[in-house]
């Protein structure tokens, strides 16, 4: 074969497994979201559109950084290497999560073959350890893996599956101590167990852990007044949106506690409209929050003002949940973050839940 027959028989077999790869990734049923018909979706959303390609094109620019445990719950130095390796490695889920559903919407195998290469590379190197807020935050790779699953090949996604049932089998090994078995920590804990189990296709584990959920919610959620119980012991609305985003995810994929959930987002949208969030941690019961507040996590120092900007992922999340429009008045509080560029993850997942 010559060079210009080869050079035309891989344009051509490009062409096939790009032309696959779309019709595959917009068709197919999942676990976890409502549709995958995320380019029939984002028809007529160009800035969104735009803002999805420049994310994952960012991603694609960084190379993937698994770490074989991850460590950052509990830590006081803001400079401990454990700490920015974790939070290196944090950013890999939320990168793969883009590239995910720009792979959907596109269709290009750049993004595919960012996402397998990274969800692979984590399966060989990372040993879960069940830690609740360590790992939390690679939920990422549950919901990317979901959209390119079938696009996968069986070795590749049998080798990530049994990752998932690694996890979810340090999870099962947890043990909580006296006040985590009913704070955040367990809330999180849950909520990844819920998306491991939809992921895995486990449905009676699936409806053990949604019972446990509405267990929980008894000692963590006050149902009349919406407050958590973070916030009762840490006196900050941090710890209190911290714990609401575990259960608007709960409430996503289970339709569990929508009420208590809805009364737990009031009570923060209470707070914000009535600019009632300074004087963060001034009674907090936690030895931890005056440690890194001295140590200069921002966030935790005493008497501080909330920062509002961090509500914005649970604003999008419960519209997405209970598929109300967002709130002018809370949009307004928030429009020094450029929503639809930032947090393009959450803007596509809940235009895909409002057109189910």
């Amino acid at each position: 074969m010559s060079v210009r027959q080869f050079k035309c028989a891989a344009i051509l077999m490009a062409f096939i497994l790009v032309s696959y790869a779309t019709c595959h990734a917009g068709s197919r049923e999942t676990l976890l979201w409502p549709t995958t018909e995320v380019a029939h979706s984002l028809a007529g959303q160009r800035i969104l559109s735009e803002n999805l390609r420049k994310r994952a094109d960012k991603a694609l620019q960084l190379k993937p950084s698994p770490v074989k445990s991850l460590h950052s719950a509990g830590v006081v130095d803001k400079n401990d290497p454990d700490l920015k390796a974790s939070r290196r490695a944090f950013r890999d889920a939320d990168n793969v999560a883009i590239a995910a559903l720009a792979f959907a919407a596109f269709g290009e195998l750049r993004y595919f073959n960012y996402v397998r290469n990274t969800l692979l590379s984590w399966s060989e190197i990372n040993i879960p350890t069940g830690h609740p807020i360590d790992e939390t935050r690679l939920e990422g790779f549950l919901w990317a893996f979901d959209l390119v699953s079938a696009n996968l090949r069986a070795d590749d996604a049998q080798s990530i599956r049994t990752y998932f049932r690694a996890m979810r089998t340090a999870k099962r090994r947890w043990k909580f101590g006296p006040k985590t078995q009913y704070n955040n920590h367990k809330t999180h804990h849950l909520k990844m167990l819920i998306l491991l189990d939809r992921v895995l296709d486990d449905k009676q584990a699936l409806a053990i852990d949604t019972a446990a959920a509405r267990a929980h919610l008894d000692r963590n959620i006050n149902k009349k007044t919406g407050v958590s119980i973070d916030y009762i012991e840490r006196d900050a609305l941090y710890y209190h949106v911290y714990n609401l985003e575990a259960w608007l995810e709960i409430a996503l994929l289970t339709e569990c506690c929508i009420s208590e959930v809805r009364s737990a987002f009031r009570f923060t949208a209470d707070k914000l409209l009535n600019n009632d969030f300074d004087g963060e941690f001034l009674q907090s019961e936690a030895k931890i929050d005056r440690q890194r507040g001295r140590s200069g996590f921002e966030y935790a120092k005493r008497n501080s003002r909330y920062d509002v900007k961090r509500a914005a992922r649970a604003i999008l999340s419960y519209s997405t949940v209970t598929r109300d429009p967002l709130e002018p008045k809370l949009q307004q509080l928030i429009q020094d973050v450029d929503l639809e560029k930032t947090f393009s993850f959450f803007f596509v997942r809940r235009l895909l839940w409002q057109k189910s």
